[in-house]
């Protein structure tokens, strides 16, 4: 085995036991003391990360993000032979509780007013909105706290891609359906439905709503996954109001980020991973000609961005925490490059280059992150030390995802 397979068994074993850890971690206490809140995560939450951080600078993501939850149980789906009914029993949990918030009207009043200091009244959400959070825009809700209580910040609403990224992880997830997961399939693919190609606040939140290519992408994956569970006319609509907004986001060879900005982001690639084999999916050349746009700007924006080491931001004027290579984007590009080297439509010159570029990915990875452990969100541009939250969830679901690919590729 060559070091780089070493590094990835490591990684792959540790993040598999960080995504564990991260279901159902009823055993954690989170206190946000501005607010004068507490939080115990419910059985079946999905932590976006599990350390205890508040924005001193980490970011708090002691959360559950039905997007990011989405994504961690489509990597689940793959581990699942290694510990079937460990995983089925976290699955179970993880469908009870996404029931549960999907249908869960907001409460009267923000419950933490009256507990929240001077400096922090200004981040609370507006009782009227909290109050209005009831049938369809309940699943359009980007996170809960990890109890399963309406979030009670302002932050970016609404967001389609959550419904879709959970649907698509229920129909991924072996074996056959409960009746919880066919009632959770059937509340997530209404509003997939209904909601298909309309704007929304994209999947790193920011404002103003747009038709989003991810989300888009997601929604049009969970769709077509679907398959005979919804009629077939509604698809066909819900579909070609998809595809064709995506062709208005066809620019140059490329693919925009979304109707507000001509820019390539990763995220468009993350999307195609969700139907690698669909009509936007990994051997589209339009897809290929975005990943090498967000390659481009990524080197010459950062350091260790490099031919050799293409690691990659989310777009080009992030800043995020100065706007650092991702993990969940960068090892993406990975599961993107691997998936493309084992498509059949490619020439065989094509296919060793993109095996080639996913290796290179998974190199800077591990130069970076040499021992095996937690993945942070970001790493420094120039140094490659952590940035933003030390250990994410979606990083290790990313890495999961990336180490099958590698497997499918030869």
């Amino acid at each position: 085995m060559s070091p780089l397979d070493d590094w990835l068994a490591a990684q792959a074993a540790a993040s598999a036991d960080a995504i564990a850890a991260a279901i159902s971690a009823t055993h954690l206490t989170h206190r946000r003391p501005g607010f004068g809140h507490v939080v115990v995560p419910a059985a079946g939450s999905i932590l976006a990360s599990p350390e205890d951080a508040h924005w001193d600078p980490e970011p708090d993501y002691f959360y559950h993000w039905p997007r990011d939850a989405g994504v961690v149980m489509l990597a689940a789906a793959l581990l699942h032979p290694q510990d079937p009914a460990a995983w089925d029993r976290r699955f179970a949990d993880y469908v009870t509780f996404s029931l549960a918030i999907a249908t869960r009207a907001g409460p009267p009043a923000n419950p933490q007013r009256a507990t929240t200091d001077a400096a922090h009244a200004r981040f609370l959400r507006p009782d009227a909105e909290l109050t209005a959070l009831a049938g369809d825009a309940v699943p359009a809700e980007p996170r809960v706290n990890a109890d399963g209580t309406a979030d009670f910040e302002e932050w970016g609403r609404p967001q389609y891609d959550g419904p879709a990224l959970r649907a698509l992880s229920c129909l991924a997830w072996p074996g056959a359906a409960t009746a919880e997961t066919e009632r959770l399939l059937a509340i997530d693919l209404a509003h997939v439905l209904a909601h298909a190609a309309a704007p929304c606040i994209g999947p790193w939140e920011d404002p103003p709503p747009a038709r989003h290519a991810f989300t888009m992408l997601a929604q049009r994956a969970a769709l077509c996954a679907a398959g005979p569970r919804l009629a077939a006319a509604g698809v066909a609509e819900a579909v070609a109001r998809i595809d064709t907004a995506m062709g208005d986001l066809r620019t140059a060879g490329r693919f925009a980020a979304s109707s507000a900005t001509d820019g390539s982001d990763a995220d468009i690639i993350l999307g195609a991973l969700l139907d690698p084999a669909g009509r936007f999916g990994v051997t589209e050349p339009a897809m290929a000609a975005t990943a090498e746009d967000v390659e481009r700007w990524s080197r010459a924006r950062f350091a260790l961005a490099t031919d050799a080491a293409p690691l990659v931001g989310r777009w080009e004027g992030d800043v995020y925490f100065d706007g650092q290579p991702w993990l969940p984007t960068s090892l993406g590009f990975a599961e993107f490059y691997y998936r493309r080297a084992a498509g059949v439509n490619l020439d065989a010159a094509e296919r060793r280059r993109c095996r080639a570029r996913g290796e290179a990915i998974l190199e800077a990875v591990r130069a970076a992150r040499p021992t095996a452990g937690a993945l942070p969100e970001q790493i420094d541009g120039a140094t490659g030390a952590p940035r933003s939250c030390r250990n994410l969830t979606w990083s290790h679901a990313a890495l999961i995802a990336a180490a099958h690919a590698r497997r499918l590729a030869g």
